[in-house]
């Protein structure tokens, strides 16, 4: 993160062709007693327009134009930057591509009206510089499609964008916007193809158009694009990149940040945002005398020169204009010490510093085992400290080199927890048969009183080369690749194979056997050599589709679909079947089992009657009875039932106290039975109100998942036809 020393402020511009915008706006940053400035419209420094991406913030602006800020106010104002930011409205861009081109006329309008406040000036600047981060780069790279804003940009810096192709192709506008910038961009700039020689570990990973081709009408535009590396899960390292821009640089190989940021930790990295604003500080055209103060500052119109300042600052090479700078070596009697070490592998350790002048010479020997040489340097940063000479010239015993032509933009820079710390790796064969003249290659150490350290390691090819092979799936067993390395030696190079799908990962772990000091690091730097191919471009298409949403798809498979399956066919059908087997209502089972009784006793009743008859037959049919006969059994039958009912009576009040204890229990029976139904049906309802929570989970999921689908097969063709014209256009410029 970045300090903030006053309070920001956004100062809103107003314009006539903002009201065709009435979403949209444009501001200026200022801080402290700057912005009563900035309010009256007193910008007079080199302008700089920052466009936030998706749903961004014009405020994301606030730590790239503080610390310009301050490093204005730092050298006195001389020359200073001034941080325009516009206001998209915090719309979706990457979602929906249909305000894609709104956004990008409101701000080609707003460049006009920038350019604008500075026409009072007599230095006025030209041309804008364009930050933009995630979708405002791509918005950046749109503006060069209009005629009338394209000549006012000069150089283009995209953060963690998506140039040449979007993340998520959602809708035809999308599609559409994309394709109208590739068109205008194959027609108006070359392409640098992306290849086995574009990666971070080939010398020229900043490749330019072949000297055979006539210039185009962007070629003049400088365009850096910058990735956020493992951290960035929106847009991934391979979307960051584009085959129209002059330099690509990811944020862990950039010196003195060497770090991977996410998405948005791209525009505040204080790392970053400081090598940022140091590269568009160089490219502010200088202005001489005191009569300059107020008047304008311009950026430098020059790509070469601009690309050159480019190259010092994302890569770990030095200007183009230091490359094979001669340079004198000796003048006068300042000789220095000049010591040649025939070892190939040593180091020279000088933890007070040095008062003199010393050279360390490395003869150019043809043989196999002289061929690589690797130097570590520390604290050797100040000045040229690699040199080839030829070493002609003799005091008493020792040869010397009066002049020399300096190496020094082979060695690259390595992050360093305390001190300057510097990597050369040449080849000394392909050195001598370039420069047959030279004998020596010379490592200058000039006085300091700081600590200096150099350690050299010449070998023959494939000496330090180690090859191993990842497994395929999960392996977690370690595995030992070196056992002891060649004391003194200070690189290796680690081949692996078997590297070719998504999920594969690898742990690098150096450990060192014996140390002097506990606090140690080791760098390793990556080189992932990518190829062209169309079936490569699907795995990777593929693999970059799984891996983004391999969340998604994973509580689909795993948790979501698991818990419907467990409350529709789990418990909930087991509970319910033991309920219907096994469970019984006791009060049921009371009355079925009085109900039985009266029927066995009614069964025996009617049984028993016939035997007790007067005729003793109990057999015979029912006589044929007259109506007098009738009459007469009526009033019979009367009186029996009278009788009966006075026996049923007092037996009932005889048997009072045991029904009164079988209606009690049967009462508590019922009463447990009830509590019991209540929880049953408690735990029943949780699971029943869960099951449309999962149901709405899972056809969230699964909409989401045939979206995926969907969109894999329709953008299926693009990176089929994005394969096959790179494919075919490497083999048209070879």
């Amino acid at each position: 993160m970045t300090y903030m020393y006053e309070y920001p402020q956004f100062v809103r511009i107003n314009f006539r062709e903002n009201k065709r915008f009435p979403k949209y706006n444009l501001y200026g940053y200022a801080e402290g007693h700057l912005t009563e400035f900035a309010r009256n419209g007193d910008w007079n420094g080199a302008p700089v327009l920052f466009i936030p991406g998706n749903s961004g913030s014009y405020k994301q602006a606030r730590s790239l134009a503080s610390v310009a800020l301050r490093k204005g106010l730092d050298n006195n104002w001389a020359h200073h930057l001034d941080y325009f930011t516009v206001d998209l409205n915090e719309e979706y861009s990457a979602l929906f591509g249909g305000v894609l081109e709104e956004q990008t006329e409101f701000v080609g309008q707003c460049i006009k009206e920038i350019l604008n406040l500075y026409s009072r000036l007599p230095n006025r600047p030209r041309s804008i510089t364009i930050v933009g981060h995630s979708m405002g780069g791509t918005i950046a790279y749109a503006l060069l499609r209009n005629t009338e804003v394209a000549p006012l940009i000069g150089t283009i810096i995209a953060l963690s964008a998506p140039l040449d192709k979007p993340v998520i192709n959602f809708d035809v506008f999308i599609n559409a916007f994309y394709r109208s910038i590739r068109e205008k961009m194959q027609e108006s700039r070359q392409v640098r193809l992306i290849g086995n020689h574009t990666n971070t570990c080939c010398a020229n990973k900043v490749s330019r158009a072949p000297q055979n081709l006539p210039p185009k009408g962007f070629d003049d535009k400088l365009l850096i694009s910058i990735g956020g590396g493992s951290r960035d899960i929106i847009v991934h390292a391979g979307h960051s990149d584009s085959i129209y821009s002059d330099i690509h640089a990811m944020s862990t190989s950039i010196p003195l940040v060497w770090l991977t940021t996410d998405h948005l930790c791209a525009v505040w990295c204080l790392q970053s945002v400081l090598v940022l604003n140091r590269f568009l500080y160089s490219t502010i055209r200088p202005v001489k005398g005191r009569e300059a103060y107020g008047k304008g500052h311009q950026f430098i119109d020059d790509k070469e020169e601009k690309l050159a300042k480019a190259i010092h600052y994302f890569t770990n090479k030095s200007p183009a204009e230091k490359h094979h700078k001669e340079v004198i070596l000796v003048s006068g009697d300042k000789v220095g010490e000049w010591i040649e070490d025939s070892r190939r592998v040593f180091t020279h350790q000088f933890k007070n510093g040095l008062n003199t002048t010393r050279f360390q010479m490395i003869r150019l020997i043809d043989l196999p085992q002289y061929q690589l040489l690797n130097v570590e340097a520390i604290n050797l940063a100040d000045k040229d400290w690699v040199f080839g000479c030829a070493a002609l010239d003799v005091l008493k015993t020792m040869r010397y080199c009066a002049k020399a032509v300096s190496i020094t933009e082979y060695a690259e820079k390595l992050p360093s927890l305390k001190h300057e710390r510097f990597h050369l790796r040449l080849d000394l064969k392909k050195l001598k048969a370039k420069h047959p003249e030279w004998t020596h290659v010379v490592i200058g150490i000039w006085p300091t009183k700081q600590p200096v350290q150099i350690n050299v390691d010449i070998h023959a090819e494939g000496d330090r080369e180690v090859k191993t092979s990842i497994q395929k799936w999960y392996h977690y067993t370690p595995q030992t690749i070196i056992e002891d390395t060649i004391l003194g030696s200070s690189v290796y190079k680690l081949s692996i194979h078997g590297l070719e799908v998504s999920h594969q990962a690898m742990e690098l772990v150096v450990k060192p056997k014996s140390c002097s000091k506990p606090g140690y690091h080791s760098v390793a730097k990556i080189c992932v050599p990518w190829t062209e191919g169309l079936i490569l471009a699907c795995f990777i298409y593929f693999g970059l589709i799984t891996k983004m949403y391999e969340g998604y798809l994973e509580e689909f498979i795993f948790n979501t679909a698991k818990e419907i399956a467990e409350k529709l066919y789990g418990r909930w059908r087991r509970r319910t079947s033991g309920a219907v087997e096994g469970e019984t209502n006791p009060i049921a089972s009371t009355i079925e089992g009085a109900i039985e009784n009266s029927n066995v006793e009614s069964l025996e009743n009617s049984e028993a009657s016939p035997e007790q008859d007067a005729s003793g037959n109990p057999e015979e049919t029912e006589p044929q009875l007259v109506p007098e006969a009738i009459e007469a059994n009526a009033e019979n039958v009367t009186s029996a039932e009278s009788t009966t009912d006075s026996q049923v009576n007092s037996s009932d009040t005889k048997e009072d106290p045991e029904l009164n204890r079988l209606l009690e229990d049967s009462l508590r029976q019922q009463m447990k039975y009830e509590e019991k139904r209540k929880k049953d049906e408690e735990v029943l309802r949780v699971e029943y109100d869960a099951i449309p929570e999962g149901l709405s989970s899972i056809n969230f999921h699964l909409c989401l998942f045939f979206i995926l689908l969907l969109l894999t097969f329709i953008n299926l063709p693009t990176a089929l036809t994005w394969s096959k014209k790179l494919s075919i256009r490497e083999g048209a410029l070879k």
